[in-house]
């Protein structure tokens, strides 16, 4: 997804005089993010929300989850015209979100990593030290 996002940045420095190269590119690259994203990350917080809380706060708890993703989504929304204005599309939103997006998935498979790496300890001293 990451990619996708980046080669939309990089779209708005074709020259826009050549035609509608530069908003079909843009537009491509947007709906590839989009195409990505729906089968993969975009429904989970909705239904990760759904599962976490036990049946007597469900409600509560859902609600509070869609609270805090719907304000940031608005704080998101406010802010984002002046950050355009201050970053430029090419030099700023695109490509400072692909590489959010990479640095995350690093860290998610450092941390994966690490978590696995502490079940396998568990497994052996368990194995070994447990009559």
């Amino acid at each position: 997804m990451a990619w996708t996002l980046l080669a939309a940045g990089l779209s708005f420095l074709i020259n826009p005089d050549i035609g509608t190269a530069r908003i079909g590119a843009i537009a491509l690259f947007i709906f590839l993010f989009a195409a990505f994203y729906s089968p993969g990350e975009g429904p989970v917080p909705s239904c990760y929300s759904a599962e976490i809380f036990p049946l007597a706060q469900r409600e509560q708890g859902v609600a509070f989850a869609a609270t805090i993703g719907l304000g940031w989504a608005s704080v998101l929304s406010i802010t984002f015209p002046r950050m355009l204005i201050a970053m430029t599309p090419v030099g700023g939103m695109l490509p400072i979100i692909s590489r959010i997006s990479c640095h995350l998935i690093g860290f998610v498979f450092v941390a994966f990593g690490f978590y696995a790496g502490l079940n396998v300890v568990a497994f052996i001293m368990i194995f070994f030290l447990v009559p």
